[in-house]
């Protein structure tokens, strides 16, 4: 199934999502200390209210954002990498703890786009019958990317440059951002006339 048309582009997507915020988010601790000079123990009182507002950002985009908009599934990958995008390059710049915090607000709300635009899309690609594997696909999807993060995220930022995980995420989303507005067709992942 995964090899399908209609599944594959929008497992690509989320594996990419995947890797993007999982550099995103596993990173980000490292920079806080880092940027605001404050030592492990310290950094657990900046990187908590900063995840907490990202996950705010997440659920202002499924709870209210979404339900408004009424995107096309599409619509939502695209629309979800600007913010993602913003939130990569503001930590490329971040050097203060109020920016380390519009950034995890711009990561978490372009997740709570882009989540639900591939997941449901991938689900609408197959019919009921198959809803179970392709639910499968789209979980496993969104794994593939933290499992390659600790190798690369961490190591390149102590190693190679800091600030490189998060231009190659920005670099990353540029990309995911054209794919899901070029290359996937319209229509795709969207219920046909027959089923609405």
């Amino acid at each position: 199934l995964w090899r399908s048309g209609l599944v594959l582009p929008f497992l690509v997507f989320a594996v990419c999502l995947s890797l993007t915020t999982g550099v995103l988010t596993q990173v980000f601790v490292f920079s806080v200390m880092d940027k605001l000079g404050v030592s492990g123990k310290e950094a657990a009182q900046f990187t908590g209210p900063a995840f907490t507002v990202g996950a705010l950002a997440v659920l202002l985009a499924q709870l209210v954002l979404i339900p408004q908009l009424k995107l096309k599934n599409k619509t939502l990958m695209w629309l979800g990498c600007m913010p993602l995008l913003v939130g990569a390059v503001l930590m490329v710049f971040a050097a203060d703890y109020a920016s380390l915090i519009l950034a995890q607000f711009c990561i978490g709300l372009g997740q709570g786009l882009a989540r639900p635009g591939f997941s449901s899309g991938a689900s609408l690609a197959v019919s009921p019958q198959l809803q179970g594997n392709v639910a499968g696909l789209v979980i496993s999807a969104n794994g593939m990317g933290f499992i390659i993060t600790p190798f690369f995220g961490l190591f390149v930022y102590e190693y190679v440059n800091p600030q490189l995980p998060f231009i190659f995420c920005a670099g990353l989303l540029i990309f995911m951002t054209l794919y899901a507005r070029f290359a996937l067709r319209d229509g795709i992942g969207e219920p046909s006339p027959d089923e609405v």
